[in-house]
């Protein structure tokens, strides 16, 4: 389009590439602000870390050389290590960086240095799920912002020293000349503390995507009474604006799933995982369920590297914090999480891991019959609960409930096992039965023509 400064390649929720053209005054607004925010200047050491394809580039790029800073190139060695990184920063002088978040988040939670130089660290690129460790020695800017409204829309800067409470922090307020609006699916404007879908304009908003019938989907007209834009993008982020207009970020709302009729946050599990100490960080995606729906796996990174972390402990507190149908129905812990080219979690390669993973373990079960059924109705009730639960690794010594079993499930599994044994259970009988194994004897009870005693 005319006008466009640079265009930049942004796949979003769809997976499909989307141009993104951006004009001169919104790039021209975004590095006038990262320069004041920062007070980057001649005497100042930029690193040179993302790579041009992830459009927060411009700041660590185009600000450094529009300011006087001298630009430092972080050796390809560094970028991924948290402690090189940081070693790094001090043998470079960086005074002035920015970092994405899956990779600022392990630096922000290890030591730092008391000699380091770094003054302003920007995060950006995902949800940050922390806040800085009491060794951090920079003020931390927490960005947000789409490709569609150039790189930042809102910040939430944290000074070193200062209480910055537990959890994930927010997304702050708007940068200068941007404009946010929290609207409803039908995009009136919501008051204060209701959350809806964030919706941007202003000074930073793109002119465009290539696509023009994507443009008109995704660009639409400003309500009346709203001064300084007359155009917004809707960025399907769902957002609650606190009493003091901090912006709070909820999640996706293409992310939400339905669980057994109820809509489930998947960031809103990911966040009740990290509640418990024993998690770094986690990562929740959800897939079909065999009997219709969906199903959420979750992927938790134990907070100690090396420590042991009891899968079913986990989820027996996160059951605590959630309503039952938004607890996860399989629960893997990892050592760290795939990341895209961006940095980001890249949420399509641990589903496609999963589903290798536990296809490897059904061959495995199929090939040896080491699935731990004594009888067979522990066999039969293992295919039955792994059909219901989407699991290919129960065993009869597993417990319904923590295996993922919900009242919802619970019920169809009491129709199958009428169907498959012409037993008639209730509910509570089933669930008071402490392992599948008891579950398989309660069957065999209650058979007919079952012998007494």
């Amino acid at each position: 389009p005319r006008g466009t400064q640079y265009t930049v390649l942004t796949s979003g929720s769809t997976g499909l590439p989307k141009a993104v053209a951006v004009g001169q005054t919104a790039l021209g607004a975004l590095l006038t602000w990262y320069r004041e925010l920062t007070g980057l200047g001649p005497g100042d050491r930029h690193s040179l870390l993302i790579g041009v394809s992830f459009d927060p580039h411009l700041m660590e790029l185009w600000a450094g050389l529009t300011s006087g800073a001298a630009l430092c190139v972080a050796p390809e060695a560094v970028r991924w290590d948290p402690a090189a990184l940081t070693d790094w920063w001090r043998t470079a002088g960086i005074t002035v960086g920015v970092l994405p978040t899956p990779l600022a988040e392990p630096v922000l939670d290890r030591p730092w240095p008391a000699d380091l130089p770094l003054r302003h660290l920007t995060v950006g690129g995902d949800r940050l799920r922390r806040t800085p460790g009491p060794d951090v020695t920079a003020t931390v800017h927490n960005a947000y912002g789409p490709a569609e409204a150039t790189v930042t829309t809102t910040v939430h800067s944290m000074a070193p020293g200062a209480e910055h409470g537990a959890g994930a922090p927010p997304i702050g307020r708007p940068v200068p000349g941007a404009i946010v609006l929290v609207t409803d699916e039908n995009g009136r404007p919501l008051p204060r503390g209701e959350a809806g879908e964030l919706r941007i304009g202003g000074q930073g908003l793109a002119i465009g995507y290539l696509d023009a019938a994507l443009t008109a989907e995704r660009f639409v007209s400003a309500p009346d009474d709203l001064d300084g834009t007359d155009r917004v993008y809707r960025t399907g982020d769902r957002v609650l604006m606190r009493a003091d207009g901090v912006l709070e970020f909820l999640g996706r709302l293409d992310d939400q799933v339905k669980v057994s009729g109820v809509r489930i946050e998947p960031a809103e599990v990911e966040a009740a995982l990290e509640r418990d100490p024993r998690v770094r960080r986690a990562a929740v995606v959800a897939r079909p369920a065999p009997v219709g729906g969906a199903q959420l796996l979750a992927f938790a990174q134990p907070a100690t590297e090396g420590a042991p972390v009891n899968g079913a402990e986990l989820l027996a507190a996160v059951r605590s914090w959630l309503p039952e149908q938004a607890v996860p129905n399989v629960l893997r812990l990892v050592d760290g999480f795939p990341l895209d080219a961006n940095g980001k979690i890249d949420r399509a390669a641990l589903l496609k891991a999963e589903e290798a993973e536990a296809q490897q373990d059904a061959e495995r079960s199929a090939g040896s019959g080491a699935d731990g059924a004594a009888t067979p109705t522990e066999r039969t009730l293992l295919r039955i609960c792994a059909g219901l639960l989407g699991r290919t690794d129960l065993d009869p010594s597993d417990n319904f409930l923590d295996a993922g079993g919900t009242s919802v499930t619970a019920a169809r599994l009491l129709a199958a096992l009428e169907e498959e044994f012409e037993v008639r259970l209730r509910a509570p009988a089933l669930l008071r039965q402490p392992d599948l194994r008891a579950v398989a004897r309660l069957v065999d009870e209650r058979r007919p023509g079952a012998t007494a005693g």
